[in-house]
């Protein structure tokens, strides 16, 4: 039985998009994660906002009994300046990356 390149190749592909839409919805789903524990942080320090350092929100988040799993990814950072936060990410398993963030406006 003789096997095409092409029907090697179109196998490949779909298994390499198969692992792709798998890895994105994985690494969706801890940045929500990571998202409500920084909203339930903001809830619980006002006057803070946001963690400072992604130490602080991996401490508040054990103090809560979770983790950040922060294995899915290649790159992740996370800055806090003043009353916004901003993380950048790449996702381990598609090499996709973004960015993430948030702000608090007062309005006097």
């Amino acid at each position: 039985m003789r096997v095409s390149l092409v029907t090697v190749l179109s196998a490949a592909l779909l298994l390499c998009l198969a692992s792709v839409a798998t890895a994105r919805p994985r690494c969706e789903t801890a940045l929500r994660h990571v998202e409500a524990i920084i909203d339930v942080y903001s809830k619980e320090y006002p006057s803070k906002l946001y963690p400072g350092t992604l130490k602080e929100l991996q401490t508040f988040a054990a103090k809560k009994g979770t983790s950040l799993n922060l294995a899915l990814f290649s790159e992740f950072t996370y800055k806090r300046s003043g009353k916004r936060y901003t993380i950048l990410y790449t996702c381990r398993d598609t090499g996709l990356g973004g960015a993430l963030g948030g702000a608090r406006i007062t309005v006097h």
